[in-house]
């Protein structure tokens, strides 16, 4: 399966996103911050408890769904190929602000990786 068929099966289940590197999945959310500023108290004085980093339940999904064959090792091979890091909402005025953590797969990496152990899903 080409890489654009296949960016096209995982845009059926997940939102796809691209940026300068190409198409890519993530999940996201909530890794800390900070609340509580307004034009009466003042500046953000709270923190924001982050949350877990979630299952990747679509992900899971999909490679339950097309690719049953995936070995444990396989798929640790694969969380491997993922980046993750934190970027803020940029706050405002007030001082509020939110980091969110993420989680991103880029397609291509997905696709080699899949196609290596000759598992992409049939066209």
């Amino acid at each position: 399966m080409l890489l654009k068929a296949f960016v096209e099966l995982i845009g059926e289940s997940m939102y796809v996103e691209q940026d300068h590197i190409g198409p890519y999945v993530e999940i996201t959310w909530v890794a800390g911050g900070m609340t509580g500023g307004s034009c009466w108290s003042g500046g953000a004085d709270r923190p924001v408890i982050g949350e877990p980093e979630p299952d990747w339940t679509d992900l899971d999904k999909f490679l339950t769904e097309h690719c049953e064959k995936l070995s444990f090792i396989g798929y640790k091979k694969l969380m491997a190929l993922t980046e993750t890091g934190t970027r803020s909402d940029g706050g405002d005025y007030y001082g509020n602000y939110y980091e969110k953590g993420f989680r991103r797969l880029y397609l291509a990496r997905l696709h080699d990786l899949l196609e290596e152990y000759e598992l992409l899903p049939d066209e």
